[in-house]
């Protein structure tokens, strides 16, 4: 929209982002070379999957993409009424995008219209629905490196493991405040 009517605002935002986005094709290059993974959200028609590397990226035959919309997830705007927001997940395994199948709109509800400004501003965070369906992906592939042996599972350190510590890997983080949901076994255990 921005690119169209606020052109302005739309060049100096890509020039603020074309940095990140090229960073984040390259993290993700990298990671398919050492045949680690990568999850990668944007909004549906994102110009940051034509910035250098991702076409090379995108065209390796382990990324797969899927598309779904946020208002499935409980995103909603300032007015309170669900965000559509057609987003894309973009990944180098079936598992962290599986949490995502099946989730476009089904029509059951009246939307907010995003326009931008601040208005954008709520839909621009993840829901607690959204965040879950990623740890579950990320737990899934976890747990499938854990069975293809030690070395695979090494580049996941987590939580009290003892190798965590050892690998220099930054403590988890902090378990949501006292009587908020949590999908993560180890943030529910406390």
């Amino acid at each position: 929209v921005n690119r169209v009517h606020n052109q302005v605002a739309w060049l100096e935002s890509y020039h603020d982002a074309r940095p990140i986005a090229v960073l984040c094709g390259q993290i993700a290059h990298h990671q398919l070379n050492k045949h680690y993974h990568f999850l990668n959200e944007q909004p549906d028609q994102s110009t940051m999957y034509e910035e250098p590397p991702w076409p090379e990226v995108l065209a390796h035959p382990r990324v797969l993409q899927q598309l779904w919309d946020q208002c499935m997830s409980g995103q909603t705007a300032r007015d309170g009424l669900p965000a559509r927001k057609r987003s894309i997940m973009t990944a180098s395994h079936i598992e962290l995008i599986k949490p995502f199948q099946g989730m476009l709109c089904d029509g059951s509800h009246e939307h907010s219209q995003l326009i931008g400004g601040i208005e954008t501003r709520p839909a621009q965070l993840w829901t607690w629905d959204t965040a879950c369906r990623v740890a579950q992906g990320v737990s899934k592939v976890v747990s499938l490196m854990k069975q293809k042996g030690p070395r695979q599972a090494a580049v996941y350190p987590v939580g009290d493991d003892p190798s965590a510590a050892s690998s220099g890997a930054a403590p988890p983080p902090a378990a949501p405040a006292p009587g908020r949901a949590s999908c993560c076994r180890r943030c529910a255990a406390g």
